[in-house]
């Protein structure tokens, strides 16, 4: 069991700790919501306070995006030399929206030839169709096909034929491969904002939002599936508090 840790003030970071020691957590996300906002910096903050937490850092890739590929490569580079020096063992490489021409590809090539004893993770979403999947699976293929990639983190979506599918596609080109995926603790708060600002690329069916009690429903269900599919999952909240925690956690049985 993972959380995502959206934090964008170092003062933050104590809070934070204190929420996972108290709950038991042991492995956590920092996402990268926005240039001016390092997650790197944050991790080290994390990891000074507790050195044994499985920690994962989102790196974006527009965040590293310049006026000419070698710019942005050589910024990408000096992101991941930051990591090294973080003692940080994983990041979960993104393209970030809108798409740059730099992106998760293409930052995965700088890792996988810079050498860092990093561990890779990227996305990707299962819960599209028709051109947009064939498309999708083309870009997954050229991902996996990097030695540095370890894993794959499966976009928020609740169909539980597509999850099935996707874990055994994604299976087919790697047996190996560490799976995870996005769930949203629906919250109040978090199935508003699901509702009023949808992310990109998540497409959640109307059923979900009819009432909390449906989305715990639902949610539970989709918990069920990647359990069978011994698929990882990673609680996305709106609020990182006691009750969120809470939630996720009796929404799993633990």
């Amino acid at each position: 069991m993972r959380f995502e840790l959206t934090i964008k003030d170092p003062a933050e970071a104590p809070g934070a700790i204190a929420a996972l020691r108290k709950h038991g957590i042991t492995a956590a996300n920092v996402t990268d919501t926005a240039r001016e906002i390092d997650p790197v910096a944050i991790s080290r903050l994390l990891l000074k306070e507790e050195p044994e937490l499985d920690l994962m850092v989102h790196l974006a890739a527009k965040h590293s995006a310049s006026g000419t590929d070698a710019a942005s490569r050589n910024a990408f580079s000096r992101r991941l030399a930051d990591c090294a020096d973080a003692n940080i063992k994983k990041a979960l490489v993104v393209s970030g929206q809108p798409k740059e021409e730099f992106d998760a590809v293409a930052a995965l090539e700088v890792l996988d030839a810079e050498g860092f004893a990093i561990e890779a993770y990227c996305v990707y979403n299962p819960f599209l169709a028709g051109e947009e999947l064939e498309r999708e699976n083309e870009r997954i293929e050229r991902k996996l096909r990097n030695g540095s990639v370890r894993g794959v983190c499966f976009q928020i979506g609740m169909d539980l034929t597509a999850i099935a599918a996707g874990a055994s596609h994604l299976r087919s080109l790697r047996f190996d491969v560490e799976l995870l995926a996005s769930v949203p603790v629906p919250t109040e708060a978090m199935i508003a904002r699901l509702k009023e600002k949808p992310l990109f690329g998540v497409a959640l069916p109307e059923t979900y939002f009819v009432s909390a009690q449906e989305a715990e429903r639902m949610t539970r269900e989709t918990l069920a599936a990647l359990d069978a599919h011994d698929i990882e999952p990673l609680f996305f909240c709106a609020r990182f508090d006691d009750a969120t925690i809470e939630k996720a956690m009796a929404l799993t049985g633990k």
